[in-house]
């Protein structure tokens, strides 16, 4: 992995107030990010609501969005509202310089097989990778 994870983990601090956000076929892949982060002892807590970013917190909440390419409406409002309120968002996506992109403090593109299939009728790695690489990126955070 070619991150430099002291630099993420001094940018990105998990909070008291930490938001997962995404709907459709990715929405278990945001649900497992919330339990892993749960487990871990940070709350967390998925949303589906805008409101939740629109807030004021003790700390600054952190917004972590999954979708597969990167252009899903409602989670492209979201992630601009956040960013409005200036709450720090992380992106996992299957695409480059996706919307989200333009809306995100840091971007991470994950292997995704099958771009061009978005009602999900074709074998895909995406959401599996993204299980496996925020795995790997919690457990550098962690060290």
């Amino acid at each position: 992995m070619d991150i430099d994870i002291y630099k993420l983990g001094e940018k990105f601090n998990l909070t008291e107030s930490d938001f997962v956000h995404d709907v459709g076929l990715s929405a278990p892949i945001s649900r497992y990010i919330c339990d892993k982060l749960m487990i871990l002892g940070y709350f967390s807590m998925m949303s589906e609501y805008m409101e939740s970013v629109e807030k004021n917190y003790e700390e600054k909440p952190l917004l972590i969005v999954v979708s597969k390419s990167g252009e899903t409406a409602s989670i492209l409002n979201l992630c601009q509202k956040a960013m409005l309120k200036n709450v720090p968002v992380i992106v996992l996506t299957g695409m480059k310089n996706s919307s989200m992109e333009n809306c995100s403090e840091i971007t991470f593109v994950i292997k995704n097989s099958n771009p061009l299939d978005d009602r999900g009728l074709e074998k895909n790695d995406f959401f599996g990778n993204t299980i496996l690489f925020f795995e790997e990126l919690i457990e550098q955070y962690l060290k």
